[in-house]
């Protein structure tokens, strides 16, 4: 998302955009343990989604048969809100946590988690701490603080103001940025049937017009039989493809999910071991 400046905060109209896209995307879970959670997305497998609410209603508002067909071999798009709802997300945990912490405090809610957990130095937390702005401040008790002035600000707290009864982080424990998993397809599972279904049928069909041509089943010959050649290789290719990209598709999405899954485990655990640590 883009950085977070005064003339932003100033503009009415993109505070009430950011904290409604929030509001759609980033709701806050229930986890296991104490702290809150607010579910975030994921793109490429590593970072965050960057689809918009609006590109997610119309991918998922297509009931048509070419929508069922692109969602069965490219998917939805990925998980989650934009960049931008989880900035507004993770700044709204600031300003509540009156813009003075632990630089360890925001490890739980960073994209990609230290491997080191709290025990990794203050400065893994740079890029949240650039984002809004923030000064590293002295150390208390052996803790070094982070400073976010420009969050403690009117303009701050009025861009950053959640909409009516929208659940926020929590001021009293400790929270922590949770990842969707990738999803193989939103659509219905007879949509998926159908898609996969034609899928088999245009292969099975391809196949036969090649036996066909190649036995004299059809007896076709002259000028036009390199043409039909060319062209069943051309059909083959096609067909096998459109089977083989889902498959590698899930594939894909099942090694992400499982670094989505330990990525967030992680977070959780940070997010636990800093409540006890204020027991």
């Amino acid at each position: 998302g883009s950085r977070f400046g005064r003339t932003a905060w100033a503009q009415d109209t993109w505070a009430q955009d950011t904290w409604r896209t929030a509001a759609m995307n980033g709701g806050v879970g229930a986890p296991p343990v104490a702290p809150p959670v607010a579910t975030l997305g994921a793109a490429s497998g590593e970072g965050w989604g960057e689809v918009d609410a609006e590109s997610q209603e119309t991918l998922l508002g297509d009931t048509s048969v070419l929508g069922a067909i692109h969602s069965f071999l490219f998917g939805d798009g990925a998980p989650g809100p934009t960049a931008l709802a989880r900035n507004m997300i993770i700044g709204r945990y600031i300003v509540r946590r009156k813009c003075r912490l632990a630089a360890r405090e925001l490890f739980p809610l960073l994209e990609v988690p230290p491997e080191a957990g709290l025990s990794a130095p203050p400065l893994k937390a740079a890029r949240i701490i650039a984002h809004f702005r923030g000064s590293l401040g002295g150390s208390v008790s052996g803790e070094v603080t982070v400073h976010f002035p420009e969050l403690a600000t009117q303009e701050a707290a009025l861009a950053l103001k959640p909409a009516p009864g929208e659940p926020c982080l929590g001021t009293e424990n400790f929270s922590f940025l949770s990842e969707e998993e990738w999803r193989f397809s939103r659509k219905s599972r007879q949509e998926l049937q159908a898609a996969f279904g034609l899928g088999v049928l245009n292969l099975f069909g391809v196949l036969w017009m090649r036996g066909a041509l190649a036995s004299g089943l059809l007896p076709l010959r002259g000028p036009i039989t390199p043409w039909l050649n060319a062209g069943s290789s051309f059909l083959l290719a096609y067909a096998v493809a459109f089977l083989a990209l889902p498959a590698a598709r899930l594939g894909a999405i099942t090694a992400l999910n499982s670094r989505i899954r330990a990525r967030n485990a992680q977070r959780r655990a940070m997010a636990g071991e800093l409540v006890e640590r204020v027991k």
